[in-house]
Order: structure tokens, then C-alpha cells, then sequence
């Protein structure tokens, strides 16, 4: 529609004089930085590359099935039953995503183990959920490795929010199948 494309170039100008006017410009990447310059003139020593924080190769895809063995072995997991994981802040959508996993998703399927880990349990702590989860709350790098090796499935019932979901490129480094 044109209003929808007047609406759009009016954001674009003000993204631009938003950037120009600003005394650090912090981009997540190169190419960020690099299409600041190009489209919006934004002057380069103005800027500082911060990545997003998830260094996808320090997460791997499980490269064996004894490797999967011990990290399902670390988070006390029966090779009988599949474990779909979730990890999240303490932050609202976070928040509906547990409670999608704790009131629909682990009754529906009690075959199965959901693990959830990160400050998001902190939600949860006074709540009885099913036998078939667990709140793992903070975790350590290695228990998120084994986590991430050791699960059949991730989950990301995201309903709401913006901004770059992290936890979906460590899903997707890992090679799990996401939900």
C-alpha cells in the first residue's frame, strides 16, 4: 500500500539520522557495519562491532553416538525416553514459552523428558510441574554442551518478542531438530 511505503522510507530516514547523530553506533556484525556506512553515511570510528554473543563454533553438532551416550549419561537421561530442552532468561516471552511447555506440551506427551534450563526456571520454582520436566535453572557451559548433545529435540515456543533469538543459533549448531 503507500501508505505502507511512506510509513517504510520514513523509518528508513529516521534509522539514518538516528545512526549519523549518534556518538557510538554498536553493529553485530561486519556486514552491519559495513551497510551503515554505505546506506546511512554513518561515519565508520563511530562504530564498534559487538557480536550477538553465541560463537557457533564452539557448539558443534554431536559428532558420535558414544559422545551423545555420555552427555545423555551427565543429564541422567534414559535412552528410552526422548529429551526436548529449553533454555531462557528471565523475560516474558521466555516465561510463555515454559509455561507452553509446562501446561500443554508435557502433558500431551509424558513419554518424553523436557528439560529447561537458564533464569527463566526462577518463574517456576514455587509451581509443581509434571514428572516429566525438569528446571534446571543455571547452567554451566559444559551441562549446556551436554544438553545440546544429548537432546532429541529443541524447543522455541516463542509467541511474542523481537530482536535476534540466540538460543535458535545454538539449536541450529548443534544440529537439533527445533520446535
Amino acid at each position: 500500500s503507500i501508505q505502507g511505503r511512506i510509513a517504510a522510507r520514513r523509518i528508513r530516514s529516521l534509522e539514518g539520522k538516528l545512526l549519523r547523530e549518534s556518538d557510538i553506533v554498536l553493529a553485530c556484525s561486519q556486514e552491519d557495519a559495513d551497510s551503515f556506512v554505505e546506506d546511512f553515511r554513518v561515519d565508520r570510528t563511530k562504530i564498534t562491532i559487538v557480536p550477538n554473543g553465541v560463537d557457533v563454533n564452539a557448539v558443534t553438532p554431536c559428532p558420535t553416538n558414544e559422545r551423545r551416550a555420555e552427555a545423555r549419561a551427565h543429564l541422567s537421561l534414559s535412552d528410552k525416553r526422548p529429551a526436548c530442552f529449553f533454555i531462557g532468561s528471565f523475560h516474558p516471552p521466555n516465561i510463555d514459552a515454559v509455561e507452553t511447555i509446562i501446561h500443554q506440551l508435557a502433558p500431551e506427551f509424558p513419554e518424553a523428558d523436557f528439560l529447561i534450563a537458564g533464569r527463566v526456571c526462577d518463574a517456576f520454582r514455587e509451581k509443581r510441574a509434571t514428572e516429566n520436566v525438569r528446571l534446571l535453572g543455571l547452567i554451566d557451559e559444559p551441562t549446556k554442551l551436554a544438553l545440546l548433545h544429548g537432546a532429541d529435540v529443541a524447543l522455541n515456543p516463542i509467541r511474542r518478542g523481537s530482536g535476534t533469538n540466540l538460543k535458535m543459533l545454538e539449536y541450529f549448531a548443534a544440529g537439533l531438530p527445533v520446535l
